[in-house]
Parts: C-alpha cells; sequence; structure tokens
C-alpha cells in the first residue's frame, strides 16, 4: 500500500513520488522522515525490566537482613530454654546466658560461650561428664555453682558436699575446681575413716588415710593420679604398691588429665584437669 500525503483525490500526492526532491521510495517511518524523535520502545522497556530487576534484588536483601536479624534475637532465646531445661534438673540455676554470632550456627548446636551461675545443685558422679559433654558444641563454657552434692553410693549418706564448684571449658579442654571441708569429706567415708591431702605435684595428690580394718587401726598413704583417662589411687610407701591400682572416676564423655590439691580456707581445693572425648 502507498502512503500519501494530503486529501484523497486528485490533490493527493503518493509519498513515493513527492516532486521536485528526487528521492526514491520512503525508507524511513513517517515521522522520522518530519524530524520527530520518539522513544524507542525496545529500550524503553529493557529499562524497566532493569528498574524491576533492581528492586526485586533490594527487596530479596532486605528479607534476608530481616532474617537475619530475627535469628540473631530468637535463636539464641531457644538456645537459653533448651540449656535450662536441660539443667534445671540438677538444681537451681540463677542465669543462664548463650552467646553466638552468627546465631545461625545454633542449628548446628554450635556456640561461641555459654555460662551458668546456680546456688545449689545435685549432680550424680555418673553424670557429671554427660552434663559437662552436654555443653561441647560451646567454645567456651563457664558452669558454676555455690554448693554441689556430688551423688554417689559408694559415699556414706549418698554424696558428698562441695562447696564453690566451677567448671570452665576452652574448645575441648576441660578444668574443674571445688572446695571441700574436713567435715564434710569424713561425712562421706565410712565411720572412722579420715583422709587428706599431703602434697602434690605433676598431677598428682599424695594423701594419708587411716581407718578401722577388721577392728583394727590402720594407716597409709596413696598416690592419687590420672592413668588412661581414669582417676586412680595407689598405695605408696609399700613393696609392689604400684601394682595395687583402684579406680575413683572414669567416664566415657571425659579423658582425666591430672589432679591437684591444696589448702583453701581451713579446708582443700581440688583442681581436676580433663579434655571431652
Amino acid at each position: 500500500m502507498v502512503g500519501v500525503v494530503g486529501l484523497e483525490g486528485e490533490g493527493a500526492v503518493a509519498v513515493d513520488e513527492l516532486p521536485g526532491t528526487g528521492a526514491g521510495p520512503l525508507t524511513t517511518l513517517p515521522w522520522e522522515a518530519l524530524g520527530m524523535d520518539l522513544p524507542n520502545r525496545d529500550a524503553q522497556g529493557h529499562g524497566l525490566l532493569e528498574s524491576r530487576g533492581r528492586r526485586r534484588a533490594l527487596l530479596a536483601l532486605l528479607a534476608i537482613v530481616v532474617f537475619l536479624i530475627a535469628a540473631q534475637v530468637i535463636l539464641p532465646l531457644i538456645a537459653v530454654q533448651r540449656a535450662r531445661d536441660r539443667i534445671d534438673r540438677y538444681g537451681t540455676i540463677n542465669s543462664l546466658s548463650v552467646s553466638a554470632v552468627p546465631a545461625l550456627k545454633l542449628l548446628w548446636g554450635k556456640m561461641d560461650s555459654l555460662h551458668v551461675k546456680a546456688s545449689r545443685m545435685h549432680v550424680p558422679a555418673t553424670q557429671i561428664g554427660q552434663l559437662l559433654w552436654s555443653a561441647r558444641g560451646s567454645t567456651d563454657m563457664e558452669l558454676s555453682s555455690k554448693q554441689m552434692r556430688l551423688l554417689d553410693e559408694n559415699f556414706t549418706g549418698g554424696g558428698l558436699h562441695l562447696e564453690d564448684v566451677e567448671f570452665h571449658k576452652q574448645g575441648a579442654q576441660l578444668s574443674g575446681q571445688a572446695t571441700v571441708s574436713p567435715a564434710d569429706l569424713r561425712a562421706a567415708l565410712p565411720a572412722g575413716f579420715e583422709i587428706q591431702p599431703l602434697s602434690s605435684s605433676n598431677g598428682q595428690v599424695e594423701v594419708q588415710a587411716s581407718g578401722a580394718v577388721l577392728g583394727l587401726q590402720a594407716s597409709g598413704s596413696g598416690l592419687i593420679s590420672a592413668q588412661e583417662g581414669r582417676l586412680v589411687v595407689q598405695p605408696s610407701g609399700i613393696p609392689f604398691g604400684a601394682l595395687v591400682k583402684v579406680t575413683l572416676f572414669q567416664d566415657p564423655h571425659l579423658f582425666i588429665n591430672g589432679i591437684a590439691a591444696s589448702s583453701h580456707n581451713g579446708g582443700y581445693k581440688f583442681t581436676i584437669t580433663a579434655s571431652l572425648r
């Protein structure tokens, strides 16, 4: 179809026959021939798509930021409650805090620090390792209790009363300390028996023990040490005493490295170093 300029009829002139121009057939759009510069629809559409893409990217980034902020607030609260549920059964918890950056690591059981303070705890000796092992996901852990009763049927009265108990964990390395009074130590032993630390060095503690054996009063010294991850006692000062070995404590979650003892406020302060396994 030939485009025309003007009205229909005799005065109508075909665009490809414009007189006096010498031009050939029309090769440009009408508005281009008239010098008009109209917007490019393809460029306009491309710019609109880019704008929408940027807006969607910004919304996605905003959603991620909001999610991370919410996780940083909510996940530690959940971790605190879960830790409290595990520890509450052992005593009265005064404070418990969890720190993790980013908090998403809590989803994998990892955390930067776990701090627990209690006023009184009752922990079976067979579960102390499990309690400490439950904090294996924490890089730094502190657990302290003003008083703790270490429950064991081998103790007279079913337990040993400890004071100022503290456990510290850095990585897999663990240390624990507690103070026991001479009276509480005697109360946990059979009637008439006494144990008194004499010296401590090189991860060992020498003790003096005395008591009635088969109706006869006897006394002797022994050496408490860590061997193959266990806490053992051996007689000292007698021939072949090193061949006699009695296990005082062992736990599948703890590898005992050493023990130390010192005098403290009229009592004895014991320190044990170990590692989680």
